[in-house]
């Protein structure tokens, strides 16, 4: 691993929070409500599930030898996760009514954080 991988995920988490905060400035130039509670929530699903991800990742990896008896737990932890954030992006949809162009936008944080980390990395 060199030095640039080793800070690669902590830079990603943060970026995450940098570019929801910028989209959600953004959004707020259509003046539209729906649209920045869309970009607002579908940011924080998709951040909070990177998090979530992170550390169970984490857990998975920290002691080998256990590896096995955690694998179980890791693929229920993961359809835990599906479910919660199938569920969030219903309850944005259905009871909160955000608008769905400004949730994709929120939901496409994490998508823009790697493509900025890809480019910066190739140049």
């Amino acid at each position: 691993m060199t030095d640039q991988d080793a800070g690669l995920t902590r830079d990603l988490a943060r970026r995450n929070w940098v570019i929801l905060a910028l989209l959600v400035v953004v959004s707020l130039l259509w003046r539209s409500v729906p649209i920045t509670l869309g970009v607002l929530g579908g940011g924080l699903v998709v951040t909070l599930n990177y998090h979530w991800m992170g550390h169970s990742l984490g857990k998975l990896l920290a002691d080998p030898r256990r590896a096995p008896q955690r694998k179980v737990w890791a693929g229920l932890n993961f359809l835990l996760r599906l479910v919660v954030v199938g569920m969030a992006i219903y309850l944005l949809l259905a009871h909160v009514q955000v608008h769905p162009i400004g949730l994709a936008a929120g939901l496409s944080v994490y998508v823009v954080n790697l493509m900025f980390s890809t480019l910066k990395r190739l140049y």
